[in-house]
């Protein structure tokens, strides 16, 4: 396999800086803050992106240049509630690249290769929506940085190339040994699923191309529906089950979505990125001892898109990490607000108990910093 990107995750050594005027690529419309975050083959962090109406055609770039796509900040709700949070998506943005996708690359690379039970999964069903969703990522990319991706005609049918790695897939179907749904994936820097709806009218996942899931596992939770997916989480049936099925049935191509969500995770020192990104029994670590230099801001920037023909809802998570003394402090005072406001049996769920103690600490310290 040919990678053109040069690098290696044992190698690497990524330098992050907040996004600036010249990052044109991943300008947003809306004042949110980039978070500068952490570099280093073990100790990094990074952002998210995505959207695909009205798109620039720059026709050269220097990939390592661009800045992550800015994360959603916390917002601070002192009263808790279950929240959809849906948004119009920044379509210009629907998918990103930027410094960090070569290093990424690699990780991703390794664990479709190593572990593609636990990554890609797909029921019959949705065949057709993969394809479908191959293709709207390969024109979105083309369309959207024609420097690094582009399709040919060759004898054998149309394909698409990335510039920067090396690699060539083709559009035509599944005769490369990889699902249309793991290309796409490999393609861009997040992860795919092919949402479909049964006869009982409940939206399920019917395919998936996930390398960073979280208490999960794509062998384990294919076919299962988005309400027993979400079972562990408390009161998320009562307060949004009903919600959520009724926004995916009346999702619309037209009018793609997006929403945030972080976790707060506990990692050891020295423990390595693709095994900080890929946690399929979860993020607490309650076997690990909570130091703030090593607790993970972990956000997702969720985007739904309907697919014009299938009518299947491409849901599809780009996942940034920030270790916790990285965070500004107005969003540490935020996170700290909302940390307060779970209730008892939320604050369990999301093991307040482990962490808590730390987070506060930190915060206080922080202030007193500032104060200096």
């Amino acid at each position: 396999m040919n990678i053109g990107c040069g690098v290696t995750p044992s190698s690497t050594r990524i330098h992050w800086t907040k996004c600036a005027d010249s990052d044109y690529l991943h300008k947003r419309p809306t004042p949110w803050i980039s978070v500068s975050i952490l570099a280093n083959i073990w100790l990094w962090r990074w952002r998210e992106g995505p959207k695909s109406g009205g798109l620039s055609r720059p026709t050269a770039f220097d990939l390592e240049k661009i800045a992550p796509y800015p994360s959603e900040q916390i917002k601070g709700f002192e009263k808790h509630r279950i929240r959809m949070g849906l948004k119009k998506m920044d379509r210009i943005n629907w998918l990103t690249v930027d410094r960090n996708y070569c290093s990424l690359y690699e990780i991703r690379n390794t664990l479709f290769n190593t572990q593609k039970e636990k990554m890609v999964q797909c029921l019959p069903e949705a065949r057709e929506a993969c394809q479908e969703a191959l293709r709207e990522v390969v024109t979105f990319l083309c369309k959207r940085y024609p420097a690094m991706f582009e399709t040919y005609a060759s004898s054998s049918g149309q394909r698409v190339r990335n510039n920067k790695t090396g690699e060539e897939f083709s559009l035509n179907g599944w005769d490369d040994s990889l699902s249309p749904l793991e290309i796409a994936a490999r393609l861009s820097m997040d992860d795919m699923n092919i949402i479909l709806k049964n006869k009982e009218g409940m939206h399920y996942m019917a395919a998936t191309a996930s390398c960073f899931q979280i208490g999960w596992r794509a062998d384990e939770r294919i076919g299962e529906t988005i309400a027993r997916m979400h079972a562990p989480v408390p009161q998320w049936e009562k307060e949004i089950g009903y919600a959520v099925n009724k926004f995916m049935t009346r999702l619309a191509p037209e009018m793609p979505m997006e929403r945030a969500s972080y976790f707060i995770q506990v990692s050891r020192p020295g423990q390595q990125l693709p095994e900080i990104l890929f946690q399929p029994d979860g993020v607490v670590h309650t076997d690990l001892e909570p130091q703030a230099e090593h607790l993970i801001i972990r956000k997702e920037r969720q985007s739904f898109t309907q697919l014009p023909k299938s009518g299947a809802v491409l849901f599809n998570v780009k996942t940034s990490l920030t270790y916790l003394p990285d965070l500004l402090l107005e969003e540490l005072r935020n996170m700290v607000k909302e940390i307060n406001s779970w209730p008892e049996d939320m604050a369990k769920y999301k093991g307040r108990e482990h962490w808590g103690l730390v987070v506060h600490e930190h915060c206080k310290k922080r202030e007193r910093d500032e104060v200096r």
